[in-house]
């Protein structure tokens, strides 16, 4: 269930549309610098919580597969995993998929409006 949430996290969640709405909210061209330093920021902090999601080795059903993390760390991530019934993780690493897919959207976006702020100013 968790796989299947996951690929339709990846698939199917309107990222393009969102980041389009959410930009739209942005407008202020004195803004456009700070906003896609926001925006790297949130990719990267992502990355790095996904990237420690996907070394976790909690054990699964009957499986107690090789422990990669430090013991202090992976004993939080085996107790979330047993009290999400092992859906906990790969649920949080979907949605920040879904993420790491809408942040360069934002970024192509804040690059257009900036572009088009520029050419407005440029004319007057």
């Amino acid at each position: 269930m968790a796989r299947d949430f996951g690929y339709v996290c990846e698939t199917e969640f309107p990222a393009r549309q969102v980041a389009e709405y959410l930009s739209r909210q942005h407008v202020d061209p004195s803004e456009s610098y700070r906003r896609k330093e926001v925006i790297h920021a949130t990719k990267q902090v992502t990355k790095e919580l996904m990237d420690l999601l996907n070394q976790d080795r909690s054990p699964l059903c009957n499986t107690r597969p090789q422990i990669i993390l430090d013991p202090s760390i992976q004993r939080h991530l085996t107790h979330f995993s047993l009290i999400t019934h092992g859906f906990g993780s790969p649920a949080i690493v979907a949605a920040l998929t879904a993420i790491q897919v809408r942040a360069p959207k934002l970024l192509l976006l804040n690059q257009n409006e900036f572009h088009l702020a520029c050419i407005a100013l440029h004319n007057l």
